[in-house]
């Protein structure tokens, strides 16, 4: 494969980032290190702005790259690289605060704060595993349902195709499910 000889370290840094881009589509892992090192940064200061939390920023950073790799081949050369990563960030994003605000909507039902403390941490912790419990005795379709609802962030369209039934039976499952959810809790908290 002529122009595909190994690229080494100190020639990468006179390349332009849509050639590291065509090299790694190729398959060379070298290029896309360099890319890594070039944007990662910005990238991360990116996503530190949108989510707050460094952690979480890192979560999304990882799920960018992972992002590029897996549709490398849609990069065509329109855009540069880093509008191309970019773009991507700002879809994680989005999905990111969606799942978070579904699951600070999802916690709200069953009555449970964010944690401040190391105590409240402790008790979250116990009852995300209540949580998790709760719903693998929920039946096997409501299960499904709210998996995909919450997990996921699918919506009940895609969710009845996946599980082969309408998209008012998800709905309607997704609400079932949620008031067995909201009773168990509610008992739980009497006790």
């Amino acid at each position: 494969m002529a122009g595909l000889e190994p690229t080494y370290p100190s020639k990468l840094a006179t390349l332009s980032d849509e050639e590291l881009a065509r090299r790694t589509q190729a398959g060379s892992s070298v290029p896309f290190e360099e890319l890594v090192s070039r944007h990662e940064g910005r990238l991360l200061r990116f996503l530190l702005r949108r989510t707050g939390h460094i952690q979480d920023a890192e979560d999304l950073l990882q799920d960018v790259w992972l992002a590029f790799i897996k549709n490398m081949n849609n990069f065509r050369g329109d855009s540069t690289v880093f509008t191309y990563l970019t773009r991507i960030a700002i879809n994680k994003a989005l999905k990111w605060h969606k799942k978070r605000k579904l699951k600070e909507k999802v916690l709200s039902l069953l009555k449970i704060n964010e944690p401040e403390n190391p105590e409240d941490i402790a008790i979250k912790n116990d009852l995300n595993a209540l949580i998790k419990k709760a719903i693998n005795e929920l039946p096997p379709v409501q299960k499904a349902v709210v998996i995909l609802r919450i997990n996921d962030e699918m919506n009940f369209k895609d969710i009845g195709k996946i599980l082969n039934i309408s998209e008012g039976s998800a709905r309607t499952s997704y609400f079932y499910a949620i008031q067995k959810l909201k009773e168990k809790f509610n008992s739980e908290e009497g006790k």
